[in-house]
């Protein structure tokens, strides 16, 4: 039996190679602005269609004026009255017959006394049960 000696490799390092990243310059763009084309639209019109229409002509009226005779009224006058008393007292406007001088309207009283009743018998049963638990 022939027997061989083991070969030994040595293994080979490499050096490593760093590759440095690479930046390129940012590229600006600038907007293009287009011309708006317009293009001319012709109006369209229609010609208005006219039928001819007969003037129609309407004799003037003449009123003439009246003359009234003039009336002649006799002045009169009032005698003066006396009276012993007078009277002050002072006439209620007749347009404003609300008497509410611009307050805001609430409901009846009869709900708020009835929450009323409630909250006091429910203290006063309250009050009461531990002055009798005291005792």
């Amino acid at each position: 039996p022939t027997t061989e000696a083991p070969t030994t490799v040595e293994p080979t390092t490499e050096a490593p190679t760093t590759v440095e990243p690479t930046t390129e310059a940012p590229t600006t763009v600038e907007p293009t602005t287009v011309a708006p084309t317009t293009e001319p639209v012709e109006p369209t019109t229609e010609a208005p269609t006219t039928e001819p229409v007969e003037p129609t002509t309407v004799a003037p009226t003449t009123v003439e004026p009246t003359t009234a005779a003039p009336t002649t009224v006799a002045p009169t006058t009032v005698a003066p009255t006396t009276s012993k008393s007078t009277s002050d007292s002072a006439t209620k406007d007749s347009s404003n017959n609300s008497s509410n001088n611009g307050t805001v309207k609430t409901g009846s009283a009869s709900m708020a006394v009835i929450i009323l009743l409630v909250l006091v018998s429910a203290t006063a049963a309250i009050y009461f049960a531990r002055r009798r638990d005291k005792e």
